[in-house]
């Protein structure tokens, strides 16, 4: 699928996929990449963590991965903003245990996911709850 900065990968296999993979890249193939797995929030919740009661699947964002090259281009913003319309559509929470080992810390870190709905519910994790 094309879009303004390049080419966009979607990769959603059945109608529960226990991944999801966006994918866009430039013509030079650099890449910023997302990836939900399906996950069980008893391992959150057994660890103290204070979650809303759902009855929707979730799905666990670990990390979004942001090719140097293609930094501040928007790559970022479209891939998110493809993750949240995606996981509205197909009714799945995200759980994120922000890893802040990049350029940003752990407060930029936050402050861009709560950008795109996502509330911090612990130091470091932060959950999106499907609308």
């Amino acid at each position: 699928m094309k879009s303004s900065k390049g080419t966009k990968y979607v990769n959603v296999k059945g109608d529960s996929p226990s991944t999801i993979t966006i994918n866009l890249h430039d013509d030079d193939n650099h890449n910023c990449v997302a990836e939900l797995t399906q996950t069980d929030v008893k391992e959150f919740v057994e660890c103290g963590f204070d979650f809303p009661e759902s009855d929707r699947p979730w799905y666990f964002f670990n990390r979004l991965y942001t090719h140097n090259a293609i930094r501040n281009r928007g790559f970022a913003t479209e891939v998110m903003q493809t993750l949240v319309t995606l996981a509205d559509d197909m009714r799945v929470n995200i759980v994120n245990a922000i890893n802040p080992y990049g350029d940003l810390n752990m407060a930029q870190l936050e402050n861009f996911y709560v950008k795109y709905g996502f509330q911090k519910v612990a130091e470091g994790v932060v959950i999106r709850l499907c609308k």
